[in-house]
């Protein structure tokens, strides 16, 4: 079963947005089909985005995350993040560092600007960066590959 790690801006659409790539993936979460993993500072970037946007959801994000079955590590330090600090921004370090702490095989964003692009994946070879929406495709075909052999 695939490990995947979810960054803020891939649990604000989910949140948000009922039909987009991030609430599909996470529902694969709740069914149990992929293992959702984020960190408590992911959670904590979530909860203060939540509450800077002016139109509100029926459910908190701490609900969110427990109801879709989340595993929720611990508060990443400043020496867990230090490592990745050269990788990328050091607002965005704590990202990298929850996924490789996770054990993760995937990490997922909307965040094409300082995540998901080539000079951060050359960085990180063992972990797929990746976007929600490429992520189901990619499971889509390998699923398909599997069924058809």
């Amino acid at each position: 079963m695939p490990k995947v790690f979810f960054d803020a801006s891939v649990l604000f659409s989910a949140i948000y947005s009922k039909t987009g790539g991030s609430y599909r993936v996470c529902q694969l979460v709740k069914q149990e089909k992929i293992k959702g993993f984020t960190t408590q500072t992911v959670v904590g970037e979530l909860q203060a985005n939540v509450s800077k946007f002016k139109r509100k959801t029926k459910e908190s994000p701490g609900d969110f995350i427990t109801d879709c079955k989340f595993i929720v590590r611990s508060e990443i330090s400043e020496r867990e993040i230090k490592p990745y600090q050269n990788i990328v921004a050091a607002k965005d370090a704590h990202i990298l560092a929850g996924a490789k702490l996770c054990h993760c095989d995937y990490l997922l964003t909307l965040d094409k600007k300082h995540l998901n692009n080539s000079k951060v994946k050359s960085k990180i070879v063992d972990l797929v960066i990746t976007s929600p929406g490429e992520f189901i495709a990619n499971i889509v075909r390998t699923e398909s590959r599997t069924i058809s052999s």
